[in-house]
C-alpha cells in the first residue's frame, strides 16, 4: 500500500486530539472507508485490510471447530422464511423483489435447511456443520456510520446434529470463542440465557442497542438452538426416526473490530494483536534514495509482508507518528546516510537496529 497513491491519504495520520477521543468517533476519522450516504460505508484499502485479517482468523476459527466453508446466493425466496416467528422481530427491515417472490438475504439460516431437508438421509452424515463469511441485507431504522449499517459484514456458521451432540457442539464454541476474544485482548460479557439456553456475547460501548445495569453494550455475536418451519429427521442407528438438532451462530465483524480498536487502544495509537495488526513494515521516506526505498518495499512485498510505503510529502514526525498509531512493529527508514547494506530500523519498542537488505526477513 503505497499512501502518496491513497484517495484518503489526508486522514491517514494520527487524528487531533486523539486522546480525547471515544473509539466510535475515532473510527470514523482514521481512513478505514468513505461515508456518503447514511449506512452505506464505502470500505478503503486500509479498512478493507483489517477485514481481510479479520476474515482469516475467523476462518481458521471455525475450521477448528470442524466447520467446512459455504457461500449462499443474497437473494432467497420469501416463502422459505415468512413462516418463521421471528421474521415479525424484522418483517420492516427485509427488501423485497418481484413482489415479494424474492427478498435478499436478511439471515443465513433457511437455505441451509432447505439444502439439508432432501439431503439428510442417515445419522453416519452427522454432524454437519458448515460456516460463511457473508454480508447480511436489513433496512435498519436510523444507520448510522460504522456499527449501524444497512449491509452486514458476518460469520455465520450453523450446524445439523443429534441432540447430544448439539451440547458438546455448543460448549465447544464457546470455550473456542472466548479464547478466540482473549487472545484479541476484548473483555466481553456473557448472556447464557439467551433465546432457551443460548449465549450472546456482549461489549460495552455508546452505541450499544441494548442496555444492561444500565450499560450499553452492542452484540459481537450470539449462538441458539433454531427451530425451523418444517421439522427435518434422520435415521438413527437403531432404524428410528429423530429431529434433527440445529445450532446457529452468527459473529459480527463491525462489531469485532470495533472492539479490537476499542480495547487495544494506547497513549500512542492502537497496538493491535498480532493476527489482525494490518501491517508489519512501513518504509519511510525521508530525504533519502528513492530507488532505495522503492526495492525495499518491493522486496517485502515480494516476500509476502505486509508493508506500507510512506512516501507522502509531509513532515517526518507525522510519518514516525503515523506508524506508531498504527502498532507497526518495524519502520524502515530511508534517510540521506541510508545504504542497502545498513538500513535503519526503528522498532515498536523503540529500539534502533541496523540491518541489510536480505537481513529485514529475519
Amino acid at each position: 500500500m503505497r499512501l502518496s497513491k491513497q484517495l484518503n491519504s489526508s486522514l491517514l495520520k494520527v487524528p487531533s486530539n486523539y486522546e480525547k477521543l471515544d473509539t466510535y468517533t475515532l473510527i470514523d476519522k482514521i481512513g478505514l472507508y468513505s461515508l456518503k450516504r447514511s449506512g452505506q460505508p464505502f470500505y478503503l484499502p486500509l479498512g478493507e485490510k483489517l477485514f481481510d485479517k479479520l476474515e482469516h482468523a475467523l476462518t481458521d476459527f471455525a475450521s477448528s471447530l470442524g466447520f467446512e466453508k459455504i457461500h449462499q446466493q443474497i437473494l432467497i425466496p420469501w416463502k422459505l422464511i415468512k413462516n418463521r416467528e421471528s421474521i415479525d422481530d424484522f418483517y420492516d427491515q427485509i427488501y423485497f423483489i418481484k413482489n415479494e417472490e424474492y427478498c435478499v438475504l436478511p439471515t443465513t439460516e433457511d437455505l441451509s435447511i432447505e439444502i439439508l431437508e432432501n439431503a439428510l438421509i442417515s445419522y453416519k452424515q452427522l454432524p454437519i456443520k458448515w460456516f460463511s463469511l457473508q454480508d447480511v441485507i436489513r433496512n435498519i431504522p436510523r444507520p448510522e456510520k460504522f456499527m449501524k449499517t444497512k449491509q452486514i459484514r458476518c460469520l455465520s456458521m450453523i450446524s445439523f446434529s443429534s441432540e447430544k451432540d448439539s451440547y458438546y457442539i455448543l460448549k465447544s464454541f464457546e470455550k473456542a470463542f472466548d479464547d478466540f476474544l482473549y487472545g484479541l485482548r476484548i473483555q466481553f460479557q456473557k448472556d447464557s440465557n439467551f433465546k432457551d439456553k443460548g449465549i450472546e456475547y456482549l461489549y460495552p460501548c455508546k452505541c450499544g442497542e441494548k442496555k444492561i445495569n444500565n450499560e450499553n453494550v452492542t452484540s459481537l455475536g450470539m449462538v441458539y438452538r433454531y427451530v425451523p418451519s418444517i421439522q427435518i429427521n434422520y435415521i438413527n442407528k437403531n432404524n428410528e426416526k429423530k429431529e434433527i438438532t440445529i445450532l446457529t451462530f452468527g459473529i459480527g465483524l463491525q462489531r469485532i473490530l470495533f472492539a479490537i480498536i476499542d480495547s487495544n487502544r494506547n497513549e500512542k495509537g492502537i497496538n493491535f494483536p498480532d493476527i489482525i495488526r494490518p501491517f508489519e513494515f512501513s518504509i519511510i521516506f525521508h530525504r533519502g534514495d528513492l530507488d532505495l526505498a522503492e526495492k525495499c518495499y518491493s522486496f517485502l512485498k515480494e516476500n509476502k509482508k505486509d508493508v506500507y510505503f510512506d512516501d507522502r510529502n509531509i513532515n517526518f514526525k507525522d510519518k514516525m507518528d503515523y506508524a506508531d498509531f498504527l502498532g507497526v512493529p518495524y519502520k524502515v527508514i530511508i534517510g540521506k546516510n541510508s545504504k542497502e547494506s545498513a538500513l535503519e530500523i526503528k522498532t515498536s519498542k523503540d529500539v534502533t537496529l541496523f540491518k541489510s537488505l536480505e537481513e529485514l526477513l529475519i
